[in-house]
């Protein structure tokens, strides 16, 4: 109870007796005014519209610029000259003039580049409100709070907590994608495909970006990945100011590069590139990204051992993980962790850690660095560049020295020339650069160089990089060389001499491919990284890059390239091309280079000229990881060969099983090498990578249909021509299983095929990846994977 105490006396005709008079009664009528006692935070509507109905967090998900809905109960009708004030913020020291924090009040509605709302429907004590975010707000999770204006100021109403997104569907939002096939496979698709192998021998690894369900991980992607962004360098030196550049995708994207990986941040994937993995898991083992997360996870924060090129590209690309139970623990209220709303009587509300337990809450700060950029609302793909070059000293060229047998020197050799190599796009604006940039950005997590002292690499312009722009930020000319840099050989003399060899200078930036929009066909898209391989513009374009970095201020003046041991080489020297011999040679695989079985090819040299030629043939292979890094040598053999006049000779070269077994590398790949050296000096260098091939075939037999369990049959191949008996069948499948299945599969003759079967139980309609490895300990991994379409239950 509570008195007021009001002089009525004086002159009752007078108006200022009559004006005091009413607003004591309006003081005695209401109270303290009007209080919100409730809020409805329309998950399901919200979800549907703004496409993250599937999020499996407890808040609400909303994407900027566009509106969004809440019904509120409050403890009285509020009077029509009666606004209600909101104030959302984000991150620490959130303030109007960093654009973290923005009050306003309900008004006409009116979408631009401020925070709005507007007043729905109104009936008795309920109101609905349409709030709405400019498209370039900055992005993360929100504390919402509202005040009637009658009530004083500092008396906000804490109403919850809500996660703001980038939004591919907003015309006026940089991370705007103007197609719709495309929005659903680069945004909310949450499986998908990624290209390994060789140039000559791609093959497709299917990828989960979001497999594992919401009961079995005990935090949410969403979550984590808005933690990690705190855990930044930035955000460590200046928080507030960090928080506030994150309505910026350049920016945000740069940092998630630099996170997913652990060389300089403690990131969730510790790379290992020496083909030994004790103490972890083989890079193919993985077959996602949430469980590269949970186990970082469970392993209180630290690196996950151990990753490669695709692993962080696919953690980089990761959906959210789905819940594939009911609708109820996903659509709970904000307002958990509050009191004295949602039925609750008295008390302030309590913001506990924005969402996040205390003990959660200082674990994710400890060490996650991955991010999840399609989690964010970025469209994210996964791209594949098949002979992709490091150039470690940035001349543009890849610079290979090799001994009189064409094996790799690997203590002069510094740049490489990976089989393939993989990293992102994300398609957003340019707004540092120019509308001319527009489009998909390169960015790549895997740690290869160092740019701003920091293991990152990206955003770079795929249009610039076409254009030779290797000036623009961020990272061209690395960007520029992975997919144009000139191949060039040098032969190592044991006098220290060298010299150049004739070898395919063009080999470097073929077949990049990515996932074809809602199929799972490989889409070749050279074309939009360099012009035809060889021709006018694309030596134009290569002779402008040189030019762009000898102009920028990190060169300086023109420098001389140099290693230790090796006198320095002028990069005009590189771009002379060496004399053409004249033989032509080339390696024909004459059957298919199966896994298990002897390697049966030949070597095709032919002599251009209308003199006979005699040629000294030194041949060498051995088995490799996927950068090309040799393991063990495999082989080891001279020819000399007489060519008559236009002569053609094929000389048989055949590995054994025997001769490979022992030290293949889970990659499968081999690696022939023939230094031709002619009777008059010219020297020629033919090379030829393998990859053993294996096979593993699935089948389902009968519709998929949500909730109906169907049998799945598996066809598998022992590849040896030994008995094996450990051989285990994983499954694994969003939407098709909860969690991994493991199946022991019988013991296997040499070269026996069996037949497994197995039930599963979709649990979500649409495209739904399958997939199945076969795993021995006698051979490497055999992988396969299938789409499977489901329909709804009828």
């Amino acid at each position: 109870m509570f008195f007021i105490d009001v002089d009525l006396t004086g002159d009752p005709d007078d108006p200022h007796t009559l004006q005091h008079r009413d607003q004591a009664f309006i003081w005695l009528f209401h109270g303290r005014g009007v209080r919100i006692t409730k809020v409805d935070w329309q998950h399901s509507e919200n979800g549907a519209a703004h496409h993250t109905q599937d999020y499996p967090c407890p808040e609400l998900v909303v994407r900027r610029g566009q509106l969004f809905s809440l019904t509120l109960d409050l403890s009285r009708v509020l009077d029509s000259e009666e606004a209600l004030i909101f104030t959302v913020e984000t991150g620490p020291h959130a303030s109007e003039a960093l654009h973290t924090k923005a009050i306003f009040q309900t008004a006409e509605l009116e979408i631009g580049d401020t925070w709005t709302a507007v007043k729905e429907e109104q009936t008795e004590n309920t109101i609905t409100v349409s709030l709405s975010s400019p498209s370039n707000a900055v992005i993360g999770r929100y504390l919402l709070s509202a005040r009637p204006s009658s009530r004083r100021k500092h008396s906000d109403r804490k109403l919850g907590q809500f996660i703001l997104l980038f939004n591919p569907w907003c015309p006026e939002d940089d991370v705007f994608l103007d197609s719709e096939e495309e929005r659903q496979e680069y945004v909310l698709n949450d499986s998908g495909v990624i290209f390994r192998g060789v140039e000559k021998h791609i093959r497709a690894q299917g990828w989960n970006y979001g497999q594992l369900l919401w009961e079995q991980f005990e935090e949410n992607i969403l979550n984590i990945c808005l933690s990690i962004l705190d855990r930044s360098p930035s955000h460590q030196d200046d928080p507030a100011t960090d928080v506030s550049h994150r309505h910026n995708p350049v920016y945000v994207t740069r940092i998630i590069s630099a996170m997913v990986n652990s060389n300089n941040d403690q990131g969730v994937v510790q790379g290992q590139w020496q083909g030994k993995y004790g103490g972890g898991t083989s890079p193919l083992n993985w077959r996602g990204s949430v469980a590269i997360l949970q186990k970082w996870f469970k392993g209180r924060y630290k690196p996950v051992k151990y990753g490669q090129c695709w692993v962080f590209a696919g953690v980089m690309c990761t959906e959210p993980a789905y819940q594939d139970k009911g609708d109820s623990s996903i659509h709970r209220s904000p307002l958990r962790e509050c009191r004295g709303l949602g039925g609750s009587e008295g008390g302030a509300p309590q913001q506990r850690d924005w969402g996040l337990r205390p003990e959660k809450q200082r674990g994710l700060q400890q060490a996650l660095r991955s991010t999840v950029l399609r989690c964010l609302g970025i469209a994210t793909r996964v791209v594949s560049n098949f002979n992709s070059a490091h150039d470690t000293d940035g001349n543009l060229s890849v610079d290979k020295y090799v001994d009189s047998y064409g094996r790799t020197l690997e203590d002069l050799t510094e740049d490489s020339m990976w089989n393939f190599h993989v990293w992102n796009e994300s398609w957003f604006a340019r707004q540092d650069l120019g509308p001319s940039y527009d489009g998909w950005q390169v960015l790549d997590a895997t740690p290869q160089e160092e740019s701003e002292g920091m293991f990152q690499c990206g955003p770079a312009s795929v249009t610039a990089i076409r254009e030779g722009d290797v000036h623009l930020a961020h990272d061209g000319p690395f960007v520029f060389a992975e997919v144009n840099a000139d191949y060039i050989t040098w032969l190592w003399h044991e006098d220290k001499r060298r010299e150049r060899v004739y070898s395919d200078t063009k080999k470097i930036g073929r077949c990049i491919s990515t996932k074809a929009v809602g199929s799972d066909s490989r889409v070749d898209i050279t074309g939009l990284y360099k012009y035809p391989e060889g021709s006018r513009k694309e030596r134009q374009v290569y002779s402008k890059a040189v030019k762009k970095l000898l102009s920028m201020e990190a060169w300086g003046r023109r420098r001389r390239i140099r290693r230790a041991g090796v006198r320095g080489v002028w990069r005009d020297d590189l771009l002379e091309p060496v004399t053409k011999p004249s033989i032509t040679g080339k390696f024909k695989v004459l059957e298919p280079p199966l896994l298990g079985q002897d390697l049966k090819l030949a070597l095709c040299l032919t002599n251009l000229t209308a003199r006979a030629q005699r040629v000294r043939v030194n041949v060498s292979g051995a088995t490799i990881l996927y950068t090309r890094k040799p393991v063990a040598e495999i082989l080891r053999e001279s020819h000399t060969v007489k060519l008559g006049p236009l002569e053609e000779k094929k000389i048989p070269i055949t590995i054994s099983y025997s001769q490979y077994k022992e030290d293949l590398t889970e990659d499968k790949k081999i690696l022939l090498a023939a230094m031709c050296l002619v009777s008059k000096g010219e020297k020629l260098l033919v090379e030829k990578d393998i990859t053993l091939e294996d096979f593993i075939t699935i089948k389902v037999l009968g519709p998929a249909v949500v909730g109906v369990t169907v049998t799945v049959e598996v066809l598998v191949t022992n590849p040896l021509s030994e008995s094996v008996k450990d051989c285990v069948l994983m499954v694994e499948g969003s939407g098709l299983l909860q969690g991994q299945l493991s199946i022991e599969v019988p013991s296997l003759q040499p070269l026996e095929k069996a037949l497994i079967q197995f039930n599963i139980t979709p649990s979500k309609s649409g495209p739904r990846q399958l997939q199945v490895d076969l795993v021995s300990s006698q051979f490497p991994d055999i992988k396969g994977f299938v789409i499977i379409h489901v329909a709804t239950a009828k």
